[in-house]
């Protein structure tokens, strides 16, 4: 019985600690401004194209989460780069990263509240 209890633990521990690292990393309109201004980074926007259209952080990449497409599309993905991910209030963009750090991806970001809060501080976007 003892065995089994330390097993059954055991499995519990391993399963948090594994969970605990995919942890999605949510960052201020700042925090995401400075980190994706650094060189090398990606800024991947995983709205739809009409959205898209209507306004988008400089230099974004345009990966809509909607489209069947989206996971081997990351699977082209280098996962060795640091990817700042955003939508419109965070929601999707977050999803997104729980997506991409179970394939894999060590550095990835997202900018919490999406565009809309980015709008809503002012910075810019382009059309």
């Amino acid at each position: 019985m003892k065995r089994y209890f330390l097993l059954v633990f055991v499995a519990f521990i391993t399963t948090f600690c594994v969970n605990a690292q995919k942890k999605v990393k949510n960052l201020t309109v700042e925090e995401f401004e400075k980190g994706s201004q650094t060189t090398g980074v990606v800024i991947l926007d995983v709205r739809t194209p009409e959205e898209y259209q209507t306004g988008h952080l400089k230099n974004s990449k345009l990966l809509d989460i909607s489209e069947q497409s989206f996971s081997a599309s990351l699977d082209k993905l280098d996962k060795n780069k640091a990817y700042y991910v955003y939508c419109q209030a965070g929601g999707r963009s977050s999803t997104a990263v729980e997506i991409m750090l179970e394939k894999g991806f060590k550095k990835v970001y997202n900018l919490s509240g999406g565009i809309a809060a980015w709008k809503k501080a002012q910075k810019v976007v382009e059309k």
